[in-house]
This record gives C-alpha cells, sequence and structure tokens, in this order.
C-alpha cells in the first residue's frame, strides 16, 4: 500500500469515526432521554463534523491546505464539544 492510499483510508476512518459517535452519543444520551441541552452539543458537532469532512475529503488533493486547515479545526474543537456534554 503506498502512502498516499494509506493516507485516504485514515482520512476515511476519521469520517466513519465521527459517524460512529453520532450514533453512540445519540444512544447514550437518550437513555436519560437528553435531561440537559448541553448534552446536545457533541451529537450536532459529531453530526457537523461528520458532514464538513465527508465534504472536504474529496477535495484534499486540489485544496491540502484547506484540508489540513478544516482537519486541525475539527480535530482541536473536538475536546470542547465534548467537554460540556
Amino acid at each position: 500500500m503506498d502512502g498516499k492510499r494509506g493516507r485516504l483510508l485514515v482520512e476515511l476512518f476519521v469520517v466513519l469515526n465521527f459517524a460512529g459517535l453520532v450514533v453512540d452519543i445519540f444512544l447514550a444520551h437518550s437513555e436519560n432521554h437528553f435531561r440537559r441541552s448541553s448534552e446536545y452539543i457533541p451529537l450536532v458537532f459529531s453530526i457537523a463534523a461528520t458532514i464538513v469532512l465527508a465534504i472536504v475529503v474529496p477535495l484534499r488533493r486540489r485544496w491540502p491546505a484547506v484540508w489540513r486547515d478544516v482537519g486541525h479545526l475539527v480535530a482541536g474543537s473536538q475536546f470542547w464539544s465534548g467537554w460540556p456534554g
């Protein structure tokens, strides 16, 4: 497997991981019926991250800086979105 294909597989894994988190977070917080409104923050973030990364993955070759910056933004924001929920 060459480096570019390996990177693509890692990037697709990240997108699918966020998609899996949507289901995981929804099931976990459904147990208490999203009692606090802050519990929606990680759910909404994971949905948004999945959509944004899925849109940007095909553009990574044309605009690698955009892919890198969006990836850093999503990774950096992930901590803050899960903290209150």
